[in-house]
């Protein structure tokens, strides 16, 4: 620990909304403390004095489960803390999230987008885990694991339609899971190129997590691991038509949630009377029958790069905890004239290849502020890509800056 006994310090440059930061830390922390407000925000992580150091951005607040896990003394030296950020400026509201920006509602959830995969009506919502919109033809990419709720319409089927395909960084098929809040299995399914698959539900209200197995490879092309992309999540309507596959029951209620009866044998007998009786032979599954496929699309040759990982370096300016021996091994923020995200970008990639575990505050840890984070610089993101794709292949940091840093 520093000479000084501060336990944390909270550093940032000085601007419009340093004071409110300063109070709010100050607040609430009761470990020895202290607030740096320098011209800079790597001079401000130069003069600081404490074991650790969350560097900030003026105006950004943090939230109560924030001050008190510094409270609790219990930093990992050994990691670094990245936070979600909450922005709510002009009636807004938007999530900084590991996966990108999106409008969320007040309780969270994901706000549709113009031509979204999902209804617009609210009756599917996006939870964690989901990339941006991609707007040359909507889609949507997931890594392992993507959330959602759903709340059935009374015109809907108890089902839900979706419309995948396999990534650039699936390397083949992979096997996929609709799970639920309890864990109990309602869709399995082995995807190769694109399917459409049939997800029944017995509830009218619930949280369902989407998630794979397999794939994770790196690629040359982008940051992100791409495994699955969703083109259409969406409830299936009474007047659609019949189905591939034979006849088809879904089951409802709480005794078979979510099964599928693979019908192999169905027989109608007329009885008279308008009364019929009805036999069949079938094998229950949570198997997703598969309406239609496409062959797997050739993405090109795979990389060379050893497994990697996506970091939160998603308006990191505004929030990264670690300890000051690291923040001075790693000579703070890179003082290069790029765009802050590339900055942010750079010098998470940098801490992750340090050797730094990366741990996420997601909600309830997340910052809040007023401001719209700083996109503001030249851009370059080819240069930073190839930067942390040699940090990805040489499995070391990249240091851009002199021993005179901060001054």
């Amino acid at each position: 620990m520093p000479v000084s006994g501060v336990y944390l310090s909270v550093a940032l440059a000085d601007a419009p909304g340093a004071e409110a930061t300063r109070a709010a830390w100050t607040a609430g922390l009761l470990v020895p403390s202290e607030v740096v407000v320098a011209p800079s925000r790597n001079a401000a992580i130069r003069q600081a004095t404490g074991e650790f150091i969350v560097a900030t951005k003026a105006g950004v607040l943090p939230s109560i489960e924030v001050i008190a896990l510094a409270n609790a003394r219990a930093l990992d030296a050994s990691a670094f803390y990245r936070a979600d950020l909450l922005e709510v400026s002009e009636g807004v509201r938007r999530l900084w999230t590991r996966e990108g920006c999106a409008r969320v509602s007040a309780d969270g959830i994901r706000l549709p987008e113009d031509q979204d995969i999902f209804p617009a009506d609210g009756s599917v919502r996006l939870g964690k885990g989901w990339f941006p919109l991609e707007s040359d033809a909507p889609y949507r990419w997931l890594e392992s694991t993507a959330e959602f709720e759903i709340v059935r319409p009374d015109w809907a089927l108890p089902e839900l339609l979706l419309d995948v395909e396999s990534g650039p960084s699936a390397g083949g098929p992979l096997a996929l899971e609709v799970v639920n809040d309890s864990g109990a299995v309602l869709l399995a399914a082995t995807v190769e190129g694109r399917s459409r698959l049939r997800l029944p539900v017995s509830s009218s209200r619930e949280r369902l997590t989407l998630r794979v197995a397999g794939g994770r490879l790196p690629l040359d092309t982008d940051l992100r691991l791409l495994n699955l992309r969703v083109w259409d999540l969406r409830w299936r309507s009474p007047w659609e038509g019949g189905t591939a596959g034979g006849p088809r029951i879904i089951l409802q209620g709480a005794a078979f949630p979510g099964k599928h009866l693979d019908v192999r044998h169905l027989e109608v007998s007329d009885l008279g009377g308008g009364e019929f009786s009805l036999s069949l032979r079938y094998r229950m599954t949570t198997e997703a029958p598969v309406e239609a496929a496409e062959p797997a699309r050739d993405w090109g040759a795979p990389s060379t790069l050893p497994a990697s990982e996506f970091l939160h370096s998603n308006a990191a300016e505004e929030f990264v905890l670690m300890s000051r021996a690291w923040w001075l091994n790693l000579r703070g923020w890179p003082e290069i004239r790029l765009a802050a995200q590339f900055v942010e970008t750079l010098f998470c990639y940098a801490a992750h290849y340090a050797g730094l575990r990366e741990v996420i505050l997601a909600e309830p840890f997340q910052c809040t502020t007023r401001d719209v984070p700083n996109t503001e610089g030249p851009i370059d993101e080819s240069r930073v890509r190839g930067w942390v794709t040699q940090m990805r292949r040489l499995g070391a940091p990249m240091i851009l800056n002199r021993g005179d840093w901060g001054k």
